[in-house]
């Protein structure tokens, strides 16, 4: 019972790093595609990555 348990602990683990790990490429993308970055919306993409990279972290752990 704990291993099944532990398994679908680690698959939505690691179902939320593919998602998060997806949402950074979004970002990353989005910068690429600008040949002038708003300044504002630039900033409101970094905080995201940022915010996402720290709860990853967290799940690493």
């Amino acid at each position: 019972m704990k291993t099944g348990l532990l398994s679908m602990i680690f698959c939505a683990s690691l179902n939320n790093l593919k998602d998060s790990l997806k949402k950074l490429k979004d970002i990353v993308d989005w910068f690429d595609k600008q040949e002038e970055v708003d300044v504002e919306m630039g900033l409101e993409k970094v905080k995201e990555g940022a915010g996402i990279i720290k709860e990853s972290k967290k799940q690493l752990k």
